[in-house]
């Protein structure tokens, strides 16, 4: 492969920085185009979760150990090079919100080493609830991780251009170009008629009154620290309507806290300080992220949904490697299919 080839990137998210440094280190001439800052999209909004374990029930997610070790990695690399912490200290908590989460954690305790009953007893989970300890859960500082991982890559060479791309055909002097945009992928290729959907995210960043530092819980929404002392992110919704529409504080306010009610004993100890939204892009038919080509230079990644962080830098790996060998082939076929 010849490295002196060019790739433009567009969207300046988790994904798209992933696939800036995956391809820098690879050799190749980058440069990053987004109308905004780096993570000013949904990455904005990224709590920061990362666990092989999402969803109501509970089912591990396909590629959950790829994708778990490919974010530590990452992360521990960018941590080389960032004075902030990146990853928090604090443990992560699961709490089972009804009879049949019990059983399913009851039973992953006993066929995964990551899982274990929390026998501890929690003032800050709703009494008579039942916890369970993630260990193999962490909890990233979105914004420390984005910005570090951006310095990085600008160490390694990266251009960015603050240029917002309608289309690919904008850059037709690179030799390779990359969707990452995201939600803002549909503007592009009108992917909700393609079997896409798109919901907005809201969250509420809280401070914290007690003077106990609270590990991450999850339970019908998370609670996760930021890396603000005291503040943490309270979440979250997943709306259908109004997606262009600025952040909704009463409803975000109230669907929230109805939700943290179910598994939390102490929502009247948060102060609600901010508000935020971001769109995400999901397949309707899998949780799993899009990767693709769709030309001889074209190539996309994309529909991250809820659970970017842990397929980020995963993905953003297998898309550069792609690259480097020309070899669609080396996707696996469930994140090909739309």
């Amino acid at each position: 492969m010849n490295r002196s080839k060019h790739v433009a990137v567009i969207g300046a998210g988790f994904a798209g920085l992933g696939t800036c440094y995956y391809l820098l280190r690879l050799g190749y001439r980058v440069t990053l185009f987004d109308q905004n800052e780096i993570g000013n999209n949904t990455s904005s909004v990224a709590s920061g979760l990362v666990h092989p374990f999402p969803g109501q029930m509970a089912r591990i997610s396909l590629f959950e150990k790829e994708g778990v070790s490919a974010t530590r990695q990452l992360i521990e690399e960018v941590q080389k090079h960032s004075m902030e912490r990146l990853i928090a200290p604090v443990k992560m908590l699961r709490v089972a919100v009804n009879e049949k989460q019990e059983e399913r954690f009851d039973h992953l305790c006993k066929i995964r080493d990551d899982v274990s009953d929390a026998k501890e007893c929690f003032s800050f989970i709703k009494e008579g609830k039942r916890s369970f300890w993630i260990h193999s859960g962490m909890t990233i500082f979105s914004e420390h991780y984005i910005k570090a991982l951006f310095d990085l890559c600008i160490q390694l060479g990266l251009d960015f251009k603050k240029v917002a791309i309608e289309s690919p055909n904008e850059c037709a002097d690179f030799d390779t170009v990359v969707l990452t945009l995201g939600a803002g992928s549909d503007r592009l290729l009108n992917l909700k008629e393609r079997g896409f959907k798109i919901n907005r995210g809201q969250i509420l960043q809280v401070k914290w009154s007690g003077k106990r530092e609270l590990p991450s819980i999850l339970g019908k929404g998370y609670l996760a620290p930021s890396q603000k002392p005291g503040i943490y992110h309270l979440g979250s919704t997943y709306e259908y309507d109004h997606l262009d529409e600025p952040p909704d504080n009463n409803r975000a306010i109230c669907d929230i806290f109805r939700q943290a009610g179910e598994y939390l004993s102490i929502q009247d100890a948060f102060e609600v300080i901010d508000v935020k939204a971001g769109m995400r892009l999901a397949k309707k038919s899998s949780y799993l992220p899009y990767l693709n080509r769709l030309s001889n230079r074209v190539w996309i990644l994309t529909a991250m949904g809820s659970r970017g962080l842990l397929y980020h830098a995963y993905c953003s790996q297998l898309l550069a490697s792609a690259i480097d060998r020309n070899h669609v082939e080396m996707i696996p076929n469930e994140m090909l299919l739309e």
